[in-house]
C-alpha cells in the first residue's frame, strides 16, 4: 500500500507545489511509482507536468469529485507523465468544489473514495497501485477540499519557507489537523516540516529552523534537509519540466533528492548516483514525451 502524502500549509507562496512536484520527480527516478494530485484551483502542479490537460477540458479530479456517484464505472482522470509517474490534473472549476461538497452525502470523504476506487485495468485500488501519492493542496487552511486531502491521507508535510511569514499560521494548522484526527477518525499527522528557500547567511533562516528545531513546541519533526534558495526553481517551471529535466544539477534538485532518499530510507548516496545520471535519465523521459504529445 502506498503512503499518501498531502502538502499544506495555511499560507500561500511557501513551495507547496514546487515541494510536491520535485519530491514526486525525485521519487520517480529512484524508482518509486508515482501519483500527483492537483486539488488547487490554481492549477500550479497541472501547469508544471501538463498544462495541456485542463486547457483541452479532459477529465479532471473536479470532474470526478462533482458528478462521481457510488458504484457508477467511471473513467479514472489519471494521466501518465512517464511510465511510473501518473497525475490527476486539477482544474479552476475547482475554485467552487468546497461550496459543492457542502451539499454532498459523505462531503469529508470524496477524495479517499476516489483512492478506493478500483482502476479497472488492474483491478487494485487506486492508493495500492502507487508507492507515494502526493496530494498538493490549496492555502487557506481549513476548507472542505483541504478535509478531503487530510481523510485521505497518512500524512502531512508542511513546505516552511525559511522567512518570518512562514510562522504566521502555524498554530492554525496545528489545531486544523487535530480537528481533522480527532473528529473524523483518521490517522494522519504531520510527517515533518521542510525548511525551503533556505540560506545560511541570512540570520532569519537561522531563526526560523532553530523555531521549527522545538519538536515540542511545533509538534513535528524538522527534515534534516534543508532545501536552499534556488532560481531554478521558478524558471523550470515556465518550461513545464521539474528541476531534474531544467537543471539536474541545481542546488535544490539536489536538496529534494536528498529528501527524497530521507523518505525512502537510503543512508548514503551511491557514488555513481549524481546529477549527469539522473538528469540523462530525466531528459531521455522528457524527450520522448515531448514527442507523444506532439504526435
Amino acid at each position: 500500500m502506498s503512503q499518501v502524502i498531502s502538502f499544506l500549509h495555511d499560507k500561500g507562496g511557501c513551495a507547496k507545489t514546487t515541494s510536491c512536484v520535485n519530491l514526486g520527480f525525485a521519487l520517480w527516478l529512484l524508482g518509486k511509482k508515482v501519483l500527483l494530485i492537483d486539488t488547487d484551483p490554481q492549477c500550479n502542479l497541472t501547469d508544471t507536468v501538463d498544462k495541456t490537460v485542463h486547457l483541452e477540458a479532459e477529465t479532471t479530479i473536479y470532474d470526478w469529485l462533482h458528478d462521481f456517484k457510488p458504484g457508477e464505472m467511471r473513467s479514472l482522470p489519471i494521466y501518465t507523465r512517464y511510465d511510473g509517474l501518473d497525475y490527476v490534473p486539477g482544474s479552476h472549476s475547482m475554485s467552487n468544489i468546497n461550496a459543492e461538497l457542502q451539499l454532498m452525502y459523505n462531503r469529508e470523504h470524496r477524495l479517499s473514495n476516489f483512492l478506493d476506487t478500483v482502476d479497472p485495468e488492474s483491478g487494485a485500488k487506486i492508493r495500492n497501485m502507487y508507492d507515494y501519492i502526493f496530494i498538493d493542496c490549496a492555502p487557506g487552511g481549513e476548507t472542505l477540499m483541504n478535509t478531503n486531502a487530510l481523510v485521505a491521507s497518512d500524512f502531512v508535510i508542511v513546505p516552511t519557507e525559511a522567512g518570518i511569514y512562514s510562522l504566521q499560521g502555524l498554530p492554525r494548522l496545528l489545531d486544523y489537523i487535530e480537528k481533522v484526527r480527532t473528529q473524523l477518525h483518521c490517522p494522519v499527522s504531520i510527517m515533518g516540516y521542510l525548511l525551503v528557500r533556505w540560506n545560511a547567511q541570512k540570520a532569519i533562516s537561522k531563526e526560523v529552523k532553530a523555531y521549527y528545531s522545538n519538536e515540542e513546541e511545533v509538534k513535528a519533526p524538522l527534515f534534516p534537509v534543508y532545501v536552499r534558495e534556488c532560481v531554478r526553481c521558478t524558471e523550470s517551471v515556465a518550461y513545464e519540466m521539474s528541476l531534474y529535466e531544467y537543471s539536474p544539477d541545481c542546488t535544490a534538485a539536489d536538496d529534494y533528492m536528498r529528501v527524497a532518499e530521507y523518505l525512502i530510507g537510503r543512508k548514503a548516496r551511491p557514488k555513481t548516483w549524481t546529477p549527469v545520471k539522473w538528469g540523462q535519465i530525466a531528459n531521455a523521459a522528457f524527450q520522448r514525451f515531448t514527442k507523444e504529445r506532439e504526435a
